[in-house]
């Protein structure tokens, strides 16, 4: 008996690309649209089993369940050559990004995305077909890898206690190549049950539920989920008006 592939749905709309791969004999397992027409449109065709009507950048990537595929129809009108062209500039052509933070946990098997002819266009005017592109991006990363340590080691001197919040893949990559561990780091938490109670890969901390922060009451948090700083500061909101700082590492050094 051949495996049935389970599908999740990003940008759903109606649920055009769902119906083809239903067809196709996969079984969808989740899906999300922010547009409330749609969702109607949806749900008249699919049922309300699994769809999520909300913001995608309100959704934790570890309630969904596990997925082979993931499709994402993504707001194609800031890269179209029938839009006005604005690509990342515009706040719907940053809705690539919440793809990449969903594939980063959820590791699908198979990336399934819209094609936009001057989505690849965009990255050409970029520069990312050059290698001169690639070795300003490792001149920034050096550069703001010395800027980090040299702040961490200012804050430790000063007796600062530290801790990193969150602990994803891109975050670890950060630790690793940065070199913080257990040097400038008192602990780190992250809100994932499943990342409770295990280490960090390379750096070996153990990961905390985020009770311990206000346990332990650092000085500073190191928010390693850089892209989502701005919900995890509301979510610590007691810990702020408390008197507590948020380091953002990315895209430049910011205390909060």
């Amino acid at each position: 008996m051949s495996k049935v592939f389970t599908v999740g749905s990003m940008f759903a709309g109606i649920g055009g690309i769902c119906l083809g791969f239903k067809n196709a004999g996969c079984n969808i397992v989740w899906a999300n649209e922010i547009d409330k027409d749609a969702c109607k449109t949806y749900r008249y065709n699919f049922g309300d089993d699994y769809l999520v009507e909300g913001n995608i950048k309100a959704i934790n990537p570890e309630s969904i369940p596990e997925i082979d595929i993931l499709t994402a129809g993504f707001p194609c009108q800031a890269f179209s050559v029938a839009g006005y062209q604005k690509g990342f500039a515009d706040d719907r052509g940053n809705l690539f990004f919440e793809i990449a933070r969903l594939i980063e946990v959820k590791k699908p098997r198979v990336i399934f995305l819209e094609n936009v002819k001057n989505l690849v266009t965009k990255e050409i005017e970029s520069g990312f077909d050059k290698l001169e592109t690639y070795q300003e991006i490792n001149e920034n990363v050096g550069r703001l890898k010395n800027d980090l340590i040299g702040l961490l080691n200012k804050l430790k001197k000063e007796g600062k206690k530290i801790a990193a919040y969150s602990a994803p893949a891109k975050g670890n990559i950060l630790l690793n190549y940065f070199g913080i561990n257990e040097n400038y780091l008192d602990f780190i938490v992250d809100k994932s049950e499943a990342k409770q109670g295990l280490y960090t890969p390379g750096t070996h901390l153990l990961v905390y539920p985020p009770s311990k922060i206000y346990e332990e009451k650092p000085d500073y948090l190191l928010v390693l989920c850089w892209n989502l700083a701005d919900e995890v500061i509301e979510q610590l909101k007691d810990y702020y008006n408390a008197g507590g700082k948020f380091i953002i590492p990315i895209p430049e050094i910011k205390i909060v």
